[in-house]
């Protein structure tokens, strides 16, 4: 069976007029995918009912099944497991602006996407990583989590805003479960997959690839032609401490990254996240906040603070609230600028460092 999602409209089109198909039929069933979300070839309407019965003995549209749909009783995030067809099992996140719900903006929905099953990383603070590593996604594995969560926002009546589109995610992040940039060739498709004008037509700056420091991967991005945004998953500008805390940084150290990441800001001119996970007497001192004034110095960055996110069986803790003020207030007076960003979705274990630790209901 042919992976449909895994291909953009000219290969489609050769693919149908190699199993006999006229070319025009690609770019209608591409329509119906990516434009109305409509994943079964016998709601197709418009297609001769011979053609989707043919279709439907070579093609698979979505890949993965979803398993459980979690809210949050302040609804601002959906925690969704998907099924493999191998019978693995992935997270993914929709999180809302926070003024969504009040209606005052409701074109910011952020979908945080997953791009392996598990993580081979094993960095100590998060619960993906403790949970193992079985492969990489495939690029319609990819997709399929987007698609379906946008056919879930449409059956359960989600509003858009005004836009003239049923796409109602305006951002998608490569930060759920896994390293997305070990997986590269397979990201890099789908994100241009999910670009391409005649389909999904995602602008390529709402995308975000959150990495842990892959130095060899950062400097092929920075010569893609489309424009994704990148995060760097920090926790410590000490070498020695990053190290424990992410073991990749020992085969990539501070120096090496930061490096390559002045680089990719030369060549591609773009901001840089740095993601920090504040956690209780870590990372949170005033020699951690200086170390951050020299390691960031001479970068064009944001800089987001998140407090840990409790999770099973990991040794760390959330900083006190007093701990955190302190934090901000050692930045500050660095001339530091940053972001403190609010948890969503922790009832649900569905916040940052969280993803992995869902019982299957109902199984």
């Amino acid at each position: 069976m042919e992976k449909l999602l895994s291909f953009q409209p000219e290969e489609l089109k050769s693919l149908f007029l190699a199993e006999g198909y006229q070319s025009y039929l690609a770019v209608q069933i591409y329509k119906w995918v990516y434009s109305k979300f409509i994943l079964s070839f016998d709601r197709m309407s418009d297609v001769p009912k011979n053609i989707r019965e043919k279709l439907k003995s070579g093609f698979i549209i979505a890949n993965l099944s979803l398993r459980d749909a979690l809210t949050d009783s302040q609804s601002n995030a959906i925690k969704f497991l998907f099924e493999t067809s191998d019978g693995n099992f992935i997270e993914s996140v929709l999180i809302y602006a926070d003024d969504y719900l009040s209606g005052e903006d409701r074109s910011r929905i952020t979908f945080c996407i997953s791009s392996q099953i598990g993580c081979p990383l094993a960095c100590s603070f998060c619960a993906t990583g403790h949970a193992g590593f079985k492969r990489n996604l495939n690029i319609s594995e990819i997709i399929s989590q987007v698609l379906l969560a946008e056919e879930y926002l449409l059956k359960n009546s989600f509003q858009a805003g005004s836009r003239n589109t049923r796409r109602k995610i305006s951002n998608i992040v490569f930060m759920g479960m896994g390293e997305p940039l070990l997986n590269y060739e397979n990201v890099i498709k789908s994100i241009s997959i999910l670009n391409n004008s005649i389909g999904y037509n995602l602008g390529s700056r709402h995308f975000t690839i959150s990495t842990s420091g892959i130095v060899p991967q950062i400097k092929k991005l920075q010569n893609e032609k489309f424009q994704v945004r990148l995060a760097v998953s920090l926790q410590s500008a000490l070498q020695a401490k990053r190290a424990s805390l992410m073991p990749i940084s020992k085969k990539y150290p501070l120096s090496v990254l930061m490096k390559t990441l002045r680089e990719y800001q030369s060549i591609t001119k773009r901001r840089i996240t740095f993601e920090y996970v504040l956690m209780e007497n870590i990372n949170d001192t005033e020699t951690d906040a200086a170390a951050l004034k020299d390691l960031l110095s001479g970068i064009t960055f944001n800089l987001n603070l998140i407090a840990f996110n409790p999770a099973e069986d990991l040794p760390y803790f959330r900083p006190s609230e007093k701990s955190i003020v302190k934090f901000m207030e050692f930045l500050s007076s660095r001339k530091i600028p940053f972001v403190l960003r609010k948890s969503k979705g922790t009832e649900i274990r569905a916040a940052c460092g969280q993803l992995g630790q869902t019982l299957i209901h109902n199984s």
